[in-house]
């Protein structure tokens, strides 16, 4: 991209014949919905959405996804819908914002690879997909209805990060894993790493 993207139709379905695609928005650059509708994504298919400044204006879903979506350094204004597989790897120092609910059936929401440890911030719920972070940070602001492993890094849930779900945390992946939880979880189950709880109720697995 150089320049905002103003989108002018319908996103619709991804072209079938193209497996992958990247949108690169070079860290100053967005993408105005316009109020059309998103993009679905199928199975086999891959969308990659790089350092965009803002993803807003759409009538619904920005994404319907299927197949697999890696999101790096970007700002949704816009709800995604995932059935499939998320990957949020975002550079370390860098932040990837969720300002608009994740939704979904069975979705996997994957959070920093080895070499990934930026953060991830979510300040709309997230329900229908399970999480599991490897690395970075994360900081939960709204409800997940849903599990989470907490495998790697640090993780923070805020007053209205209410975990309706199973939270396990551990330090399996040698990476000094911290959770901290300042609002209620179903169940904790930690089985390594530092866990400490300033508010909230917690229940036991």
């Amino acid at each position: 991209m150089a320049e905002d993207d103003y989108v002018l139709e319908n996103l619709g379905a991804m072209n079938s014949f193209v497996s992958s695609l990247t949108v690169n928005g070079g860290g100053t650059y967005s993408i105005i919905g316009n109020d059309f509708a998103g993009v679905s994504i199928a199975s086999g298919q891959s969308l990659t959405i790089n350092n965009v400044k803002e993803i807003s204006g759409f009538n619904g879903n920005f994404i319907n996804n299927a197949g697999t979506v890696n999101i790096d350094n970007s700002t949704f204004e816009n709800s995604i819908n995932n059935n499939n597989i998320i990957n949020l790897n975002t550079t370390t120092g860098k932040t990837t914002t969720f300002n608009e609910v994740i939704t979904g059936t069975n979705g996997t929401v994957n959070i920093n690879s080895a070499d990934k440890a930026g953060k991830v911030v979510f300040n709309a719920d997230v329900s229908g997909n399970k999480l599991t972070q490897n690395n970075g940070e994360v900081n939960l602001n709204a409800e997940l209805t849903g599990n989470i492993d907490i495998l790697g890094g640090t993780f923070v849930s805020n007053s209205d990060g209410t975990i309706s779900g199973t939270a396990t945390v551990n330090n399996e992946l040698g990476r000094n894993t911290n959770a901290t939880f300042n609002a209620d979880v179903t169940t904790l189950d930690q089985q390594g790493g530092t866990v400490t709880q300033t508010a909230g109720t917690i229940g036991s697995a």
